[in-house]
């Protein structure tokens, strides 16, 4: 498993710069955030400093799991991230894949505070889009699907 401490503490500085005040993050460790909340410029930096880290982290271990299943067998992967947020699920895959891969990532709030987050490369596309608007040609050619969180945001009658 390839973990890039050089990413975890880029991305921080860069999220931390981007606040006028540092947040006090012990406070707001308890914080419930609904749907409406990850629109929020603000709320997506406080996100990224509470969180990001600990995402990244656990998708560079599943990212190295997939190259593992893969290596050899797969020339190229498509992805599929439903519900991606800051894309952190991306930059783990490109830090752990030796195959080849094509990202595309879905979310229902287009996260602006994507704009802290390092450059992307051309296997990257996002959609702003929501799971409950996704047709068969959006999933049929995917090889991997990610659902970082989008499954707990579906309503319960969908």
């Amino acid at each position: 498993m390839v973990i890039q401490s050089n990413f975890i503490h880029d991305i921080v500085v860069n999220f931390r710069n981007a606040l006028p005040t540092p947040p006090q993050l012990c406070e707001a460790k308890d914080d419930a955030y609904s749907m409406e909340d990850y629109a929020n410029e603000e709320w997506q930096k406080v996100y990224a400093l509470r969180l990001l880290p600990a995402y990244y982290f656990e998708y560079c271990d599943l990212a190295a799991d997939l190259n593992r299943r893969a290596a050899g067998d797969c020339k190229s992967l498509n992805v599929a991230s439903f519900g991606c947020g800051l894309c952190q699920d991306y930059h783990a895959l490109s830090h752990n894949l030796t195959v080849p891969f094509s990202y595309t990532g879905y979310d229902a709030v287009d996260w602006a505070a994507r704009a802290y987050m390092p450059k992307t490369k051309n296997n990257f596309r996002f959609i702003n889009r929501g799971v409950e608007g996704l047709t068969t040609s959006d999933v049929q050619a995917m090889d991997v699907f990610f659902f970082p969180k989008s499954l707990t945001d579906i309503a319960d009658n969908s």
